[in-house]
């Protein structure tokens, strides 16, 4: 049996579930802030229409134009589009917009 920590199997899961229920009140969808969308004052999801296009623009030069993911993060970061939360693209950014579209 594996490491638990300082609590014991039923403990740790009640942390686990509490965890999981705050969660559950914060505006973000994930880990991570969800890229072409923002959070009203009531927590609902909101269009940023910036953020749309640049995810149009990952969509086509993959699909359309066949770019691999790395260089879309390159182009991006010589535009200057900032990412979600303001710091450079990488590649795992771009690939994650793609496989949730």
């Amino acid at each position: 049996m594996g490491y638990v920590g300082p609590y014991g199997h039923a403990e740790t899961r009640i942390l686990h579930l509490l965890a999981q229920a705050d969660k559950k009140d914060s505006p973000k969808t994930s880990t991570y802030d969800k890229y072409g969308w923002d959070v009203d004052d009531d927590n609902n999801l909101i269009e940023n229409e910036k953020e749309q296009y640049w995810i149009e623009y990952i969509k086509v030069r993959f699909h359309e134009d066949e770019i691999s993911i790395s260089q879309i993060a390159r182009e991006l970061n010589a535009c200057k589009v900032p990412a979600k939360r303001g710091e450079k693209w990488s590649h795992k950014q771009v690939k994650r917009i793609l496989d949730y579209d």
